[in-house]
């Protein structure tokens, strides 16, 4: 669960409990299950990118979420990918790239995780530590 309070430019963000539930999904054999969570008020709607490290981001890493959000006035907003599963390189490394939804631009840094076939992984895209924008990933599993 997730949960705050802020207020930022003027512009109340609706922080409060985001209820996520855990499907605990099996990877595919040699695969891993990858979920994103958009807990970043301040980054505008975004896709997620999972690939090899060695082959870049847009379009060789897999498309693992689409126009991510964190919620809006109103409870609009898709902030949880799903997990998707991602085949895991010869590496055992993973890179998540978040762009601008509909575009190849990057924000923020891309960061690289080590990965062990037949997990389930969460990563969550927050706020800068003093708030505010570009976006961090924080892994929260395993």
């Amino acid at each position: 669960m997730l949960a705050g309070n802020s207020a930022q430019s003027g512009s109340t963000y609706p922080f409060g409990a985001q209820v996520v539930t855990d499907t605990n999904p099996t990877p595919t054999s040699g695969d891993v299950e990858f979920r994103i969570l958009d807990a970043s008020p301040s980054t505008p709607s975004a896709d997620v990118y999972v690939g090899d490290p060695a082959f870049g981001c847009c379009p060789s890493a897999a498309k693992i979420a689409s126009a991510l959000l964190y919620p809006q006035s109103g409870g609009t907003g898709n902030f949880n990918s799903g997990y998707v599963n991602v085949g895991v390189p010869t590496s055992n490394s993973l890179e998540v790239w978040v762009t601008y939804a509909g575009t190849s631009n990057v924000i923020g840094t891309p960061q690289v995780y080590t990965v062990s076939a037949g997990q389930l992984y969460t990563v969550v895209l927050v706020d800068q530590s003093n708030g505010g924008f570009p976006p961090q990933l924080l892994q929260l599993t395993p």
